[in-house]
C-alpha cells in the first residue's frame, strides 16, 4: 500500500474531530479542543488525554499505557494530599520535564525502550518501578550487573533521577540513586526461589523463601521471657510522655537474647545480601483516641530509608481489631519515583488506592510472637480497635548505606533511623553485638558521598 494512502488511513478519525474547528473556527473553537481531549487519540507523538474539569485539575497529558507515567492525574490521586496545590505544582512541574525527557530521547524509543523491559520482568505503579524479577532472570549469577545494564540505567535517568532536583528541593538529591546502588544488589541476592540450601533446616529456609518473595514473614514465638520483658516495656513507658500513643527508645535487656540469636541473624543476613548492624530498639504503645493528626503513621507510606528491616515483638495477642500493622503485599521492592521533600506528601499514599492496588495484609499474631517487614513496603498502623496495643520493635540496615550519604540528608525528615542519634551511631550502627557488626566508621569516613 503507498506510504501516503498509510498516512491518510491514521488521519482519517483526527480529521473526522477536526472538521468542526476548521469550518466554524469561531464558533466551535472550545467544544473542538474539549472533544479532541475526551477522545484521548495519538496525534504523531503527542497523547492527549480527557481533562473535563480543566480549571481544577493539574494540565498534565497522560502517558501511552507501555509507558510508565508517574506525574499524571491518576498518580496525583494515588497520594492522599494530593488535592494540596503544592502537590499539583510539583506534578505540573515534573510531568512537564518528563515529557521534555522523553521527547528528546524519542517517544517511540521510549516505549520499545518500555515494552521491552516489561517483557524482561520489570513492573510498575504509579508510584514506582520494581526491577526485581527482571534481575532475577537475566542476572541469576551476578546480580550486581544490574546496576550497569544500559536499558534500565536509560529508564531511571528518564523518570526517577532528576525529579528531586525538578521538585525545587535543596537536599535528597541523588538519594534515590543511592537506594538503588544499595538495596537492588540485594534483592537479587536473598533466597527466592524456593530451592533448598544444603545444611540450612527447612525452616529457616522457609522463612528465607517468604521474606525475601513478600518483603514480610510472620514469626509465632520468639523464645523471649515475655513477662520480664513487658515489666521493661511499661518502666521505659512510665518515663515517656503520657498521651494516647507513647513510645521510649531505652534500652530492654530481655531483648538481648533475640540480639544473639543466630537463625534470626540469618535470616536477616539472607534478606540484606551481607552483613546487617542493629540500629536500636522502640516501645511503643497505641492507644485510644488517636488520630491521624497525632500519629501520621495510620496514613500510609514507607519509611524513607529503602531497604531496612524492623523486627517486631507481641506483648499481648494482637488480631485484626486490635490496631495491627498492616502491610501491602508486592510493594517492598519498589523504586519509588519520588524520593524527596515534602516528605509529608510525597510518601503518604490515599487508602482507596492502595486497597484498590494491592492486597492488604494484617500483620498479627500470637504474644511472644511478631513479624519482620521490610519498612520500604507501603504500610501503616491502624488507628481504630478494641485494645490498645503495646509493642517492641528492633531496627536493622545492612552495611554501608547510613554512612555512605543517608546519614548525610537527614533533617528528621527523611530515613527516621537518623532521627535523634549521634553521627557515630548513625554511621556505625549500635555496637557490643557480634552477630550485627558496627560498620568501621574511620574506613568508610573518607567514602561518603554527600547528598546535597
Amino acid at each position: 500500500m503507498p506510504c501516503m494512502t498509510v498516512v491518510a488511513l491514521h488521519m482519517r478519525p483526527l480529521l473526522r474531530l477536526l472538521r468542526p474547528c476548521m469550518v466554524h473556527w469561531k464558533r466551535h473553537w472550545t467544544a473542538c479542543a474539549v472533544r479532541v481531549r475526551t477522545k484521548a487519540v495519538w496525534h504523531g507523538n503527542t497523547y492527549a488525554s480527557s481533562f473535563k474539569d480543566r480549571d481544577h485539575r493539574p494540565e498534565m497529558l497522560a502517558c501511552h499505557r507501555a509507558t510508565p507515567c508517574p506525574w499524571s492525574h491518576e498518580s496525583l490521586a494515588a497520594f492522599v494530599h494530593g488535592h494540596k496545590a503544592e502537590m499539583q505544582t510539583i506534578f505540573r512541574k515534573q510531568h512537564a520535564a518528563q515529557q521534555q525527557r522523553l521527547h528528546r530521547f524519542g517517544f517511540n524509543d521510549s516505549r520499545a525502550l518500555f515494552g521491552r523491559l516489561r517483557r524482561d520482568g520489570m513492573r510498575s505503579s504509579a508510584l514506582g518501578l520494581d526491577f526485581t524479577w527482571l534481575q532475577r532472570a537475566l542476572f541469576p549469577v551476578r546480580p550486581e550487573d544490574v546496576l550497569e545494564y544500559q536499558p534500565v540505567k536509560l529508564v531511571l535517568e528518564l523518570l526517577v533521577w532528576p525529579t528531586a532536583a525538578i521538585s525545587g528541593v535543596t537536599k535528597d538529591q541523588g538519594l534515590n540513586a543511592l537506594m538503588w546502588q544499595y538495596d537492588q544488589v540485594a534483592r537479587g541476592k536473598c533466597s527466592w526461589s524456593g530451592a533448598r540450601t544444603n545444611g540450612v533446616p527447612a525452616t529457616l529456609n522457609r522463612l528465607k523463601l517468604q521474606l525475601g518473595r513478600e518483603g514480610f514473614v510472620h514469626i509465632a514465638d520468639w523464645g523471649l521471657d515475655v513477662e520480664a520483658l513487658g515489666k521493661q516495656v511499661k518502666s521505659a513507658l512510665s518515663r515517656a510522655k503520657r498521651g494516647t500513643w507513647m513510645r521510649s527508645e531505652d534500652y530492654l535487656p530481655a531483648v538481648e537474647s533475640l540480639l544473639h540469636n543466630e537463625t534470626v541473624a540469618e535470616l536477616l543476613r539472607d534478606y540484606m545480601g551481607g552483613p546487617v548492624r542493629f540500629d536500636g530498639m522502640t516501645s511503643l504503645y497505641l492507644g485510644d483516641g488517636l488520630t491521624s493528626a497525632q500519629y501520621s503513621s495510620n496514613l500510609w507510606h514507607h519509611d524513607r530509608c529503602g531497604r531496612r528491616l524492623k523486627l517486631f515483638i507481641f506483648l499481648h495477642d494482637v488480631a485484626s481489631d486490635g490496631r495491627p500493622t498492616q502491610v501491602a503485599r508486592g510493594s517492598a521492592n519498589t523504586i519509588y519515583f519520588w524520593h524527596s521533600e515534602p516528605w509529608m506528601d510525597s510518601s503518604r499514599y490515599d487508602d482507596s488506592y492502595v486497597q484498590s492496588n494491592f492486597e492488604v495484609i494484617n500483620m498479627t499474631g500470637p504474644r511472644g510472637g511478631g513479624f519482620i517487614f521490610d519498612t520500604n513496603s507501603i504500610h501503616r498502623g491502624v488507628l481504630d480497635g478494641n485494645q490498645a496495643r503495646t509493642v517492641v520493635v528492633l531496627e536493622f540496615h545492612g552495611h554501608g548505606k547510613l554512612p555512605a550519604g543517608l546519614g548525610n540528608a537527614h533533617s528528621g525528615r527523611n530515613c527516621p533511623s537518623t532521627r535523634n542519634k549521634s553521627r557515630l551511631v548513625i554511621e556505625s550502627g549500635w555496637r557490643g553485638f557480634p552477630l550485627y557488626p558496627h560498620e568501621n566508621a574511620t574506613r568508610t569516613r573518607g567514602k561518603k558521598r554527600r547528598i546535597s
